[in-house]
């Protein structure tokens, strides 16, 4: 008789100022991949991706709400640690902010991949660099263009996920990646009225 199939949630911490963890369902075919501290692509919103990273698992289903899949794993060893979530932990408690805030501002641009991140070229491929259809195509629009963000280089390749790919390239040197500051910073202005007195 074969052994049932074990139906795994992971609670997922995002680089958000939101409060807590976001709950998803890992796909059977992922549930060997799972360890705390490995980052997994997850979809926010209704087109919004990210990679977040597995704080917690557990085999409880969340009795409120249907979770969404995990769309991949993006790590083969975990990039965060027990003591360093509990140091992120400790801090979000001490400088009262979220826990997605430490983590945005903890973790390097390049293991903060989400949907709007921006990619740039590092530089020409060494000699003898082995390069896939997929690397080739994003490097030629960069050496044009100068930046893509993920998003667009999923529409440019046509496929739904291209986080493993951006690590793949960011490991060979190919690219660097940069968060998008362009349009976070928005200066207010307020229209005034001045009375001029005679």
């Amino acid at each position: 008789m074969a052994a049932e199939r074990e139906t795994l949630f992971i609670h997922v911490l995002l680089p958000l100022a939101i409060p807590g963890k976001l709950t998803y369902r890992v796909p059977y075919e992922l549930n060997e991949l799972i360890i705390p501290g490995k980052r997994v692509v997850v979809q926010v919103g209704k087109r919004k991706l990210y990679s977040g990273l597995i704080h917690t698992v557990s085999d409880t289903a969340p009795g409120n709400f249907e979770a969404k899949y995990i769309l991949s794993v993006v790590d083969d060893v975990p990039v965060v640690s027990q003591q360093q979530f509990d140091f992120w932990q400790w801090m979000a408690s001490y400088y009262m902010c979220t826990l997605g805030e430490v983590m945005k501002a903890a973790l390097p641009a390049a293991l903060k991949l989400e949907s709007e991140a921006i990619i740039t070229l590092s530089g020409e491929p060494d000699e003898g660099t082995i390069l896939d259809p997929d690397e080739e195509r994003i490097l030629t629009f960069l050496q044009k263009s100068g930046e893509i963000s993920i998003s667009a280089a999923s529409e440019l390749l046509k496929k739904h996920n291209v986080f493993k790919l951006v690590k793949r390239m960011y490991q060979k040197g190919l690219i660097l990646l940069k968060e998008d500051l362009s349009d976070q910073y928005k200066p207010r202005q307020i229209q005034c009225l001045k009375i001029k007195i005679n």
